[in-house]
């Protein structure tokens, strides 16, 4: 019997050990009126960083065709970066949206 329940409890903390290290990837993004800015947090630690202004700032969401469905981007400062790799299509369309609102209601709150 042995041999049937050492594997099962290996193999169940294999995936907790694999969902807590999945856990730590992490985006934030911040929007101020003359800043919008992300920054990563990769699984190996590394951390990346990117800001431009929202004036100048485009974003894309392509439904197909892309990595992804529903693959997100943002482009400003001569560079332009995925968002939400980690998401679902839905999450993906519904961050779209809420980053416009935010966009949106500050150009209406500094107008």
């Amino acid at each position: 019997m042995l041999f049937f329940v050492v594997p099962v409890f290996l193999a169940l903390w294999l995936f907790i050990h694999l969902n807590n290290r999945a856990g730590r990837l992490t985006e934030t993004l911040r929007v101020w009126p003359n800043q919008i800015a992300v920054e990563r947090h990769e699984l190996n630690g590394e951390i990346k960083r990117w800001q431009t202004n929202p004036y100048w700032m485009r974003m894309n969401i392509l439904p197909e065709g892309g990595p992804v469905d529903n693959y997100l981007t943002l482009k400003g400062a001569d560079r332009e970066i995925e968002l939400g790799a980690f998401l679902s299509p839905d999450e993906r369309i519904a961050l779209h949206n809420d980053i416009s609102a935010a966009i949106r209601d500050l150009g209406q709150h500094y107008a």
